[in-house]
């Protein structure tokens, strides 16, 4: 791995972007040791020879600020099931099966009292499965499962635009 900082992507203020920092700063954990924040950056800084007047300076407020969320939801239960003597009248749990979201938000302050904003929550909108793995036994008397699919729906995007004053 590159240890130059000069060949990161750099902003115009002559610092490493934050994230051309990204896989040194996973190439420091990667020791799975606990840490702080503190101690992340000093060994990310020196993995990198980062010059210390560099080190001093700040990166510049633009006013402004995005991000981006992902968040893989598990599977999770949403109705616990029914146990029985017989297993052929057992009610199986039924759980939401995992799916992914991605959240977008930017915000941008024009002046000194007015803020925009803009998100979206959702952006990927997956069909979201609710199932149930029941189980029975056949004619012959083998234990058999299946799959069933009790719940299918979409949740929609949600879109924001938002103006704040400060008065």
């Amino acid at each position: 791995m590159n240890t130059d900082w000069k060949k990161l992507k750099l902003s115009s203020s002559g610092l490493p972007t934050w994230d051309s920092f990204l896989p040194y700063i996973l190439e420091v954990l990667n020791n799975g040791e606990e840490t702080t924040r503190a101690v992340i950056v000093n060994r990310v800084l020196d993995y990198l020879n980062i010059p210390e007047d560099l080190r001093k300076q700040e990166y510049a407020n633009n006013d402004s600020s995005q991000s981006v969320l992902y968040n893989r939801i598990g599977k999770r239960i949403v109705f616990l099931g029914l146990v029985y003597q017989d297993i052929s009248q057992d009610i199986p749990d039924i759980y939401e099966m995992p799916f992914n979201s991605i959240d977008i938000s930017v915000s941008k302050k024009i002046g000194k009292k007015i803020d925009l904003g803009f998100g979206i929550k959702n952006l990927l909108d997956e069909t979201i499965l609710f199932k149930q793995f029941p189980q029975f036994k056949n004619a012959a008397g083998e234990l058999q499962s299946r799959e069933q699919v009790t719940r299918s729906f979409k949740q929609g995007r949600n879109i924001s635009i938002s103006i704040k004053a400060d008065i």
